[in-house]
């Protein structure tokens, strides 16, 4: 900032350029500042995508049955899941899905006994092709409807 006695002998249209210039600069520093904070919140989603990932990584085991390993990614999630993502996060951690041409061919039967057995369950909305997987706790006891804070994280997804 300039002194006081140089801004007082300035002339009217030596402070009105001054002042735009300012303007221009503030306008830019904005910018700036909204580029960044974007970009930060940007990368504080991927973090915890990937802590996530990091988590369910630390805990996951090969050495599961594949019922297994859908029912524990469900329950890491915590939120109702389509298949084609539970086996995309599989394919992370699984060794043994990469060498299969077709993993979603390949895990279909899986989905389908631990649909069978109760382990998870089949949840259809209507107007999106497909299910999504829930938990057989995300229902409601009462009212057999699918509790509202799991219906929230489906509407989250969209």
């Amino acid at each position: 900032m300039e002194p006081l006695k140089t801004i007082r002998s300035m002339t009217n249209e030596e402070l009105v350029r001054k002042i735009s210039i300012q303007e221009k600069e503030i306008q830019e520093l904005k910018a700036l500042l909204k580029e960044s904070f974007d970009q930060n919140s940007f990368l504080l989603g991927k973090l915890d995508r990937h802590e996530i990932k990091t988590n369910l990584f630390l805990e996951y085991s090969q050495r599961w049955s594949w019922i297994n390993k859908i029912i524990y990614i469900l329950r890491e999630l915590d939120k109702p899941s389509t298949s084609s993502d539970i086996v995309n996060l599989m394919l992370e951690f699984d060794a043994d899905l990469r060498f299969n041409r077709d993993i979603v061919k390949y895990l279909s039967p899986h989905f389908t006994k631990a649909v069978k057995y109760g382990r998870i369950i089949q949840h259809k909305i209507k107007g999106i092709k497909g299910y999504y997987y829930i938990l057989p706790g995300w229902i409601d006891e009462v009212t057999n409807v699918l509790k509202q804070e799991y219906k929230n994280k489906i509407v989250e997804l969209r």
